[in-house]
Parts: structure tokens; C-alpha cells; sequence
């Protein structure tokens, strides 16, 4: 059974993206001067440790080059297609990609495999969806014989990807297909020691906390999408009484309450799928928990705004005159009688979700849009919350089932979601 101090590593590491290679700074024109093969890869290391990273990247390619058999040739093109990613050389670190796995992709397919998936996810993260979809593509038998990790993040890259294309039907598919990989999460840890016998557990604890964000991502979006399909569908019924009492009344108490008990079936639905990120082994996700604690909670608002707008107020008086017939009510009397049917939902359902979302995303530090529309809500809606910035320091920024199975308490920051190649 993993230790206390185990379990409180992995939740550090789910909260932390991976560090972003388009961060590392540009330096100086690329070395002119001839080195010897030896001091090629001396230098090369030497000028990653002072960040010369152009000239570094430089001196590791020729490092690659003079040792394509040794094992620091085969570190120092992995750490230059890296080193291009950051310096913005996409087009160079595609090619030193390639060369990778020409040479290495039968003798050592996981680093292979990790050198493809690196420059998948950053054509990715720069919203360069059809790239990121043919790297996978060209190297689809690579990446199916990675440690699941790799194939676990592939699969979003790959669904994300379609999602962005004419094709969104194959990306839901990749996502389930990481889903499947997952199973029930019992086994991930084995299976990650087993692909790295020779790694700490820190490293392998990165490994699980990536493999985590992967699957927590692709139960968000599948939700998501089921969402829109259910929920959204359930538009309120049209007023189309005349203005008086007993046709308000009579809408309310007719039309209203089955559409309510539709609309109410169809989030609670939606609700469970969410709640899913919750049950995730070995630990949830805090980044997805706190989407899908945002979705949860924009479920119930959207449905009590509904109910507050069922009717236009418009055509009502705003007061009562002696022309006004006595059964038609005033606007301040046609709002409360929405208002009855509304406050339930609001205070019973919609202002504890959305306090959960913003609680989560207090406690762990990690903000999103979701989070923020969860606060902006309740700062509108809950006379008893007050901004965030009077509650806690702002987090730093990435992107009644809840209180049950709410995860463990982790501290979290934010990068972007770049994966290093290891060496």
C-alpha cells in the first residue's frame, strides 16, 4: 500500500502541468567555430546550464551526429528537439523528430515515442490541431506500443485534434479509447513501474499525475458533450397566456412543472457523469475536478436563470392604475410569483453547487473559466459571497455529490502542459 507521503506527491504532481518549452528565452546567433567531437557535447551541456539555448541546441545536434551509436548522441538529439520546440524551431524539431526515430525507434521505442508525442502536444498547445493530428498519425504503431502514460496523453492530443476538425465524431472515439486504456485506474501505477524499472518515484509519481490529467480531460469533454445534447436541449415552454393572474398561474402549474421535472432529470444525469473525475484512481485530477465541479454548478444556475425569465415582465404594469383591470398583476407581482418557483433550485441546488465550484478552486489554487463564471454567479446571485480577491490570494492560473466525495487537499501552481523529454 502507497505511504501518506506517496499519496501527497501524486496530488502536488496532478496539479502541475507540465513546464512549457515556448518559455525558455532566445539567446545569441548559432557557433561559427569548429569544435572537437568530444567538446561538441561538453559544450552543448555546458550552454544549456548558463541558458544559451540556440547555441546549445547547436552543439547538441552536432553531438548527435558525431555519436549516433553512443548513448549521449542519442540524449543530445532528444534534448535539441526540445531545445528547437522552446526557441520556436518547429519546423527543425520536426525534422530532428524524425531523424530520432529513424535511428532509434526500433532499439528504444518508449524515448521514440516520447520525442513524437513532445512535438504532438506543443503543435497542440499552439492551437495547431492538423499537425499535431498527422505527427500522431505518421507514428501511430510508435505511439500504440509506448507505456500507457504516452498513450494515455496521445489519445487526448489525437481527440482534441478532431474535436478541432471536420471529424469531431473520431475524436470522442479517441477519448473513450483512453478511457478504455485506463479501466478502473487500479492498475496504473504497476504498469508505469513496470515500463520504468529505472526510475525514482518522483519520476514515476509525474508519470501517474499526467496520465491522471489525460483521463480526467477526456471524461470532462465527453460530458461536455453529452451536455449539450441533453440539457441544453431542454428549453423552458413559451408563456403564451394573456396578462392576468389565472393564466400566469395556470402556467406555472401545468406547463412548468413538466418541464421542470424533464429538465431536472436530464442535469442529475449529467451530474453523475461529472461526478466520475470524483471516483478516479489512484487520486482525481484536481484540474478536471474543478471543471466538472464548474459544469456541475453552471447546470443548476442556468436552470434557476431560467426560471426567473420564464415570462417577460415587460407587458406588465409597473404599478397599479385605475385603468389596470384587477386581475392583471403588476410587474413586481408577476415577478414573485416567479420567484417561488425559482428560489428552490436557486437556493437549494444552484448556490451550493457553485459554492463548491469556487471552494475547490480556493483550496487547491487553480483557477479556470468555469471557476471564475462559478464566482462572478454567486458574487450576483449569494448576498453571503464576497469576491475573491477579499476571501484569498488569487490562485495562479492555468483551465450534493461534490461535498461527499470532494478529493484530498493538495497545493497546486500553473505552466503550461508541454512534456519533457526525459533523458
Amino acid at each position: 500500500m502507497r505511504s501518506v507521503s506517496a499519496g501527497l506527491s501524486l496530488l502536488l504532481v496532478l496539479a502541475v502541468s507540465s513546464t512549457a518549452a515556448g518559455d525558455v528565452p532566445v539567446a545569441a546567433e548559432p557557433a561559427t567555430a569548429p569544435v572537437s567531437p568530444a567538446e561538441a557535447c561538453r559544450r552543448g551541456e555546458a550552454l544549456r546550464g548558463v541558458a544559451e539555448y540556440a547555441l546549445a541546441a547547436e552543439a547538441l545536434t552536432q553531438c548527435a551526429r558525431l555519436f549516433p551509436a553512443e548513448a549521449r548522441g542519442k540524449t543530445a538529439l532528444a534534448d535539441a528537439v526540445v531545445l528547437r520546440l522552446g526557441l520556436g524551431e518547429d519546423a527543425e524539431a520536426m525534422r530532428l523528430a524524425g531523424d530520432f526515430v529513424k535511428m532509434y525507434g526500433a532499439t528504444d521505442h518508449t524515448r521514440a515515442a516520447t520525442v513524437v508525442f513532445a512535438v504532438a502536444a506543443h503543435q497542440g498547445e499552439k492551437a495547431r490541431w492538423r499537425e499535431a493530428s498527422e505527427i500522431l498519425s505518421r507514428n501511430q504503431s510508435l505511439i500504440d506500443a509506448a507505456p500507457i502514460d504516452i498513450r494515455l496523453q496521445a489519445r487526448l492530443v489525437a481527440g482534441r485534434a478532431q474535436l478541432h476538425g471536420p471529424t469531431p465524431d473520431r475524436g470522442y472515439a479517441e477519448l473513450k479509447t483512453a478511457l478504455a486504456m485506463y479501466g478502473n485506474g487500479g492498475a496504473l501505477g504497476d504498469m508505469i513501474a513496470i515500463a520504468y524499472p529505472n526510475e525514482d518515484e518522483g519520476q514515476r509519481m509525474r508519470r501517474i499525475g499526467k496520465s491522471l490529467n489525460a483521463v480526467g480531460d477526456a471524461l470532462v469533454l465527453l460530458a461536455d458533450r453529452d451536455l449539450g445534447k441533453s440539457v441544453a436541449s431542454q428549453r423552458p415552454p413559451v408563456y403564451t397566456g394573456t396578462r392576468s393572474m389565472d393564466a400566469l398561474h395556470h402556467y406555472l402549474t401545468t406547463a412548468v412543472p413538466e418541464w421542470m421535472t424533464r429538465r431536472r432529470m436530464a442535469i442529475e444525469e449529467r451530474e453523475r457523469q461529472y461526478t466520475a473525475v470524483l471516483e478516479m484512481r489512484p487520486v482525481p485530477p484536481p484540474k478536471a475536478v474543478i471543471a466538472a465541479a464548474g459544469a456541475v454548478g453552471k447546470m443548476w444556475a442556468d436552470y434557476a436563470d431560467d426560471l426567473a425569465h420564464l415570462v417577460p415582465l415587460d407587458g406588465y404594469p409597473v404599478t397599479r392604475v385605475a385603468a389596470t383591470p384587477t386581475t392583471t398583476p403588476t410587474r413586481a407581482e408577476a415577478r414573485a410569483a416567479l420567484e417561488e418557483v425559482r428560489r428552490p433550485i436557486r437556493e437549494r441546488q444552484a448556490i451550493p453547487a457553485m459554492r463548491k465550484c469556487v471552494s475547490l478552486s480556493v483550496k487547491y489554487q487553480y483557477t479556470d473559466e468555469r471557476s471564475q463564471g462559478c464566482e462572478a454567479w454567486l458574487v450576483k446571485n449569494d448576498p453571503e459571497t464576497r469576491p475573491r480577491s477579499e476571501l484569498a490570494p488569487e490562485p495562479q492560473a492555468l483551465s450534493g455529490q461534490w461535498a461527499a466525495n470532494e478529493p484530498a487537499t493538495a497545493t497546486s501552481t500553473s505552466t503550461s502542459t508541454s512534456p519533457p523529454i526525459s533523458p
